[in-house]
């Protein structure tokens, strides 16, 4: 769990538009910086990503399961063209990988490329 930032679980958007505005302000998240949401249910992708760019202007990219986030992330570290994500909000349930060890192979991944850390927001649910 040492690999994430903070983790919570997210029972509505209300909780999560909290937690941006905290991370807004403190950790120098910018509104033109890019997010990334991983999660398997496309449904949850499309609402956090519409209520991510309406109320923060955060661009948002999108991965189905726990490998295609790796690659992605690890596709813009290693790209000096890209923007690399600021923010990466984890299901911690998916296929292909779970959120830890997605979490766990970027962090060693950052390491590995001197790349600097992605703020980990992980998430145990929206369906409730």
């Amino acid at each position: 769990m040492g690999q994430i930032s903070k983790a919570f679980p997210i029972h509505s958007l209300e909780t999560l538009e909290q937690e941006l505005e905290v991370l807004k302000h403190c950790c120098c998240i910018e509104t033109e910086s890019k997010m990334l949401v991983a999660d398997d249910d496309p449904f949850v992708q499309y609402l956090l990503a519409e209520m991510v760019k309406e109320k923060f202007g955060f661009e948002t990219a999108k991965a189905l399961d726990g490998g295609l986030c790796v690659d992605m992330v690890e596709a813009r570290l290693k790209c000096p063209v890209h923007v690399n994500y600021k923010l990466l909000i984890l299901d911690m349930n998916m296929p292909v990988k779970l959120g830890s060890e997605v979490a766990l192979q970027l962090r060693r991944i950052e390491n590995e490329l001197k790349a600097p850390k992605i703020y980990i927001v992980a998430s145990t649910s929206l369906k409730q």
